[in-house]
């Protein structure tokens, strides 16, 4: 036996004003607890930026969201002021690590971290050969403003292997 009114009676084929105004009540409160469909663009814009300022561009926020490269510019250029919420959370979780390897970064930090290991008696060959280059590359390096995020990954990756013990230290 249903109870009237009520939402169950409603939902079983009632549709007495009773009935219908608790759907109706039901309904409601459903739509206010549930997440919003469009957000607004501005954060998600701003994080863009900043991560631009990163060297993270639009194709490897694009890449990392599985979004349309196109998407990502409407946002940042502000042609987009409001989104699907699923593509804010998306944008908002990528991070500096996301970026492409041939993005360019500051060569600073790698040319250090080669000055240390020549200065601690490694060979520029050495070093070349262990990064998978061929011939002596560094020199090029030692001047370079930018280097890749391919680059300066591959080296941080073998000083920690050389730390670990994992690459001889014959030269």
């Amino acid at each position: 036996m249903i109870c009237h009114p009520s939402r169950s009676a409603y939902a079983a084929g009632c549709r007495c004003a009773g009935c219908t105004a608790a759907n109706t009540a039901y309904q409601r409160e459903r739509a206010r607890r549930r997440e919003p469909q469009r957000v607004d663009a501005s954060p998600v814009r701003q994080h863009i930026l900043a991560l631009s300022a990163l060297h993270v561009g639009r194709r490897a926020i694009a890449e990392a969201c599985d979004l349309n490269e196109r998407t990502v510019q409407a946002i940042r250029n502000g042609e987009r002021s409001v989104i699907y919420a699923s593509t804010a959370r998306r944008i908002l979780d990528v991070d500096e690590n996301c970026r492409l390897d041939n993005s360019l970064v500051d060569a600073k930090p790698t040319r250090d971290a080669i000055r240390r290991l020549q200065s601690a008696g490694y060979q520029v060959r050495f070093l070349s050969r262990k990064l998978g280059f061929s011939g002596s590359w560094l020199p090029t390096y030692s001047r370079a403003h930018k280097v890749k995020a391919r680059t300066a990954s591959a080296v941080e990756r073998l000083i920690r292997l050389m730390n670990a013990g994992r690459i001889q230290r014959t030269m």
